[in-house]
């Protein structure tokens, strides 16, 4: 991987704990929504120094196959040795080691925070607070409701050597394990309801970036103001901002076909399509971005896209004139 960087070899200032159940889109969201400090950052909003932060990914810096390849969990037939742990080939026991050099701590959680059930995602975790390193929670904006986080007894693991409980143990305790984890826990869930309605706008945008209709609806039935909020945390980007985007959240059919009815929806709720984000782009900025870099479907979504915005921005103006 170093030969494909200019420079060389970078040594990494963040660890990035993630579930290899994840979607490696959503891994690359955490990681950008890290780097930059916003939710659903779009790259070509990050500065310089944000694009040059190094993480560390154990999917890229531990060759695994030398070692798990071949079993149940993971079949394979390349025949090659396998190195366990203790063995000087052996990558995957080398994790004290590596967070010697390591300054800041991320975790890239799911919704159902499946996440927090992996063996090696709770001990990175408690690794990093044991050791002071600042450690934020990345991925899903609608990191909310009830979770019952079970404990690192019942964790999971793609192989046996990873269950690392003796190892635990002995050092601070299956109990105080448990109770560091589920500590950070709450108080992250506890930082994500700051403002009031914030929880409410946060499960607003994640239906929007899924694509859910009748989810989409459904709360700007309830709150036709949604239509037009504008968060900091989201470099100030409108809905229609975000319907006029590429999603990483949805698939490409879930994309396209989602779009007309949301847009439908927002427009009725009186959404603003000249609301610019904090780089002065209105939605329209965003769509013509696309152009020359996409797939039949989407050149079709967007440009119904396009006029479905032109003509939304014509029936503000009609309201407008009638108020005066």
């Amino acid at each position: 991987m170093v030969d494909l960087f200019e420079g060389g070899a970078k040594e990494p200032t963040c660890l990035m704990s993630h579930w290899w159940g994840h979607s490696f889109m959503a891994l690359v969201e955490a990681i950008l929504g890290h780097a930059s400090g916003q939710i659903l950052p779009a790259e070509n909003v990050l500065s310089e120094e944000e694009l040059e932060k190094s993480y560390w990914l154990c999917i890229f810096g531990v060759n695994q196959h030398v070692s798990i390849c071949g079993t149940p969990q993971n079949p394979c037939d390349c025949g090659a040795e396998k190195f366990l742990n203790g063995h000087p080939q052996c990558e995957m026991d080398k994790f004290g080691l590596m967070m010697q050099h390591i300054k800041e701590h991320a975790l890239a959680v799911d919704r159902q925070l499946l996440t927090l059930t992996r063996i090696w995602v709770l001990k990175e975790l408690q690794t990093a607070l044991s050791m002071s390193i600042p450690t934020e929670f990345q991925g899903s904006i609608s990191f909310t409701g009830a979770f019952e986080l079970p404990s690192v007894r019942h964790a999971e693991a793609s192989r046996l050597e990873d269950r690392i409980l003796q190892e635990i143990e002995s050092s601070v305790g299956i109990d105080a394990f448990d109770a560091s984890i589920r500590q950070k826990v709450k108080e992250e869930k506890a930082a994500r309801r700051v403002w009031g309605d914030r929880e409410m706008k946060l499960a607003f945008y994640d239906a929007l970036v899924r694509r859910q209709v009748d989810q989409v609806s459904k709360q700007l039935q309830q709150e036709p103001s949604l239509c037009n909020i504008q968060l900091h945390q989201f470099g100030l980007k409108s809905p229609l901002h975000f319907l006029a985007e590429r999603t990483r959240s949805a698939t490409e059919w879930e994309d396209a076909s989602g779009r007309s009815a949301i847009l439908e929806e927002l427009f009725r709720a009186r959404a603003d399509p000249t609301l610019r984000d904090a780089s002065g782009r209105t939605p329209l900025h965003s769509i013509c971005m696309w152009d020359g870099d996409v797939t039949g479907r989407k050149t079709w979504a967007v440009r119904h896209l396009r006029k479905t915005l032109v003509i939304g921005k014509g029936r503000i103006a009609n309201a407008n004139n009638s108020r005066l």
